[in-house]
Order: C-alpha cells, then structure tokens, then sequence
C-alpha cells in the first residue's frame, strides 16, 4: 500500500457494504475504506480522517481514523455529511471529497444498478434528486450506452441464475450418487489446481535459471546485493516447491479415493451424469460472479457519468 502525500483532516461517515465497511463519499474521485490498521467504524459513524495510504492500481484509499465525530441528524445516503468541529481547511485544489455525489439505493450492486435503471413513479422530497439523476441519465447518449450494458448483464445473470437453481435441484435429486460425484468433482478440480500450481513453479524456476545466468555473466558472482536477491527468490521457491509437492501428493491420493468412490457407486452412469452437472453450475456459478464484476464497474462509470451531468446542468 503506497502513501499518499496528502496530511489534511476531514470528515467522513462511513457506512455498510457487501465488501465491508466504506466511506460514504467518494475521496478525490475514489472509493475509500477505513485502513485495517487500528480502530475500526461502525455503520453510521462519522470521523476526523486522513489518507493513509493507496492500493497499488491507485483506484482505492484507505483511511486513518483520527477522533470520532458526534452528529446530531445523519443526511440520508449519498448525500454530504456536516462537518462538527474544527476541520482542517482544505484548499478548492485538493478537494478531498465528491460533494453531493449521489449512490444508488440498495444492499448490494445488483440492487443499486436496478434501482438506477427503474425510473421512480412516485417523486417526493426524499428522492427528487435521485430522480431527477435518472432523467439527466436518460437525456444523455454516453449514459444511455452504459445503462444498455448494465441492463443485459443484470438479465443475464437473471437467466444464468434461474439455470443454476434447475442444475442444484436436479444434482439434490440424485441422492447419494449426487454425494459420490461431489466428492470426484472436488477432488478433479483439486488435482488440475496442484498440476497448474506446479506449472507455474517450474516457469519461475526457469526464470530464476535465466537470472541467474544473467548476473553471472554480468560478472556479479561477487556482488551481495545481488547474490542477497538470488537467495531470497531461492528460498522462496523451495519454500513453493515443498508445499506444491506436499498438495500434489495429497491431490493424488484425493483423486485415487474419489475415483474408487466412483466405482463402487450404485450407478457410475448417474455419478458420471451428476459430475457434468456440477461442471455446468460450476462454469455457471464463475460466470455469474465475473457479470457481477462487471456490473460493479459499469456502476461507477455510469455514477461517474451521471456526476459529470448534474455538475455541467448546475
């Protein structure tokens, strides 16, 4: 986690998502959580804060929970939260939060990216500007596209999930051999992990043989530095090998278990049948969960987008 540069203190309320707790508002553009470092908020609270720090990809801050702040009336989500208390003052160029930046009703992203596609029918004091986000939304082209690819990915998790639960009741119909192919599914799915993980050892064995090389030709057999470097990335990939032989093995003896399973099952037709189920909801269940993933995505760009147009109609 690289630090940030900036040391100003404000005020931020924190509230409740399926990731865990997070800032309410948007810090310098970005989704903000508290650091895991120290103490932690609860739902509804707000707190003198600081920047702590970044993640790599420089999408997300963390935050230093500096003192507690006692605020009478709570605004509703997604609108900004009085301050209490001397803040520190914050220059108009660094502005350390999106003010007024306007969030989707619901408990998680699929509700939220709903909720902006359903126009509200009945407009009043508590939504009026969340309805009138959705015109500016539905004036606007750029908008419009976002919301076409939020709409098909939500239908189509509504489709892939509605084949999920068919593909869970018919593997709960199979009973016992339903059990048995559980167990050689994991067990497959187990031995291709361990073939893939030892894969991937002896690629970075290969490129540790080409570093080597390298600093040995570069006439760096005497130089600490280097040779500090060569045996950390060694140790490292003993340490790998160890536990990559130690799971190989035990895939191996999972899978010989599982396969005797098999063969001593009522109906190996029925175990081999309820085995390409679970491949289906399996690559089924992958799908829904990286639609998810784009939808969260989506989400942002088109609250992002919505911003920028009631920002430019004020």
């Amino acid at each position: 986690m690289t630090q940030d540069k900036s040391n100003s203190v404000f005020a931020m309320r924190f509230v409740a998502t399926e990731r865990g707790i997070k800032a309410e508002q948007r810090v310098k553009g970005r989704i903000a959580f508290p650091s895991n470092r120290g103490t932690q908020p609860a739902d509804g609270d707000t707190w003198r804060v600081q920047i702590a720090g970044e993640n790599p990809k420089k999408t997300v801050f963390f935050l230093t929970l500096i003192e507690k702040v006692e605020v009478k009336e709570q605004k509703p989500a997604g609108k900004p939260v009085k301050k209490s208390g001397a803040v520190a003052p914050v220059s108009p160029a660094d502005v350390m939060f999106v003010p007024d930046y306007i969030f989707a009703p619901g408990g998680d992203t699929l509700a939220q990216a709903t909720a902006w596609l359903t126009p509200v029918t009945k407009i009043d004091l508590g939504n009026l500007k969340f309805a009138h986000a959705q015109k500016l939304a539905a004036a606007d082209e750029e908008a419009r596209e976002i919301a076409k690819h939020l709409t098909a990915a939500i239908a189509y998790i509504g489709e892939t999930g509605t084949a999920r639960d068919a593909l869970r009741a018919n593997l709960k119909a199979a009973g016992r051999d339903g059990e048995t192919a559980g167990e050689l599914f994991a067990a497959r799915k187990r031995s291709a992990s361990a073939a893939e993980a030892k894969r991937v050892l002896q690629l970075d064995t290969l490129a540790f043989g080409r570093l080597k090389q390298s600093y040995s030709k570069a006439g760096k057999a005497d130089d600490a530095e280097a040779m500090s470097h060569l045996a950390v990335v060694k140790d490292d990939l003993d340490a790998r090998r160890q536990a990559v032989n130690e799971e190989s093995e035990a895939a191996k003896e999972a899978l010989a278990s599982a396969e005797t399973g098999r063969h001593f099952a009522y109906s190996t037709e029925e175990v081999d049948a309820c085995v390409s189920i679970l491949e289906q909801l399996d690559a089924a269940e992958t799908s829904i969960a990286q639609t998810m993933e784009s939808i969260k995505t989506n989400l942002r760009f088109y609250e992002d987008r919505i911003d920028a147009l009631r920002k430019s109609a004020s």
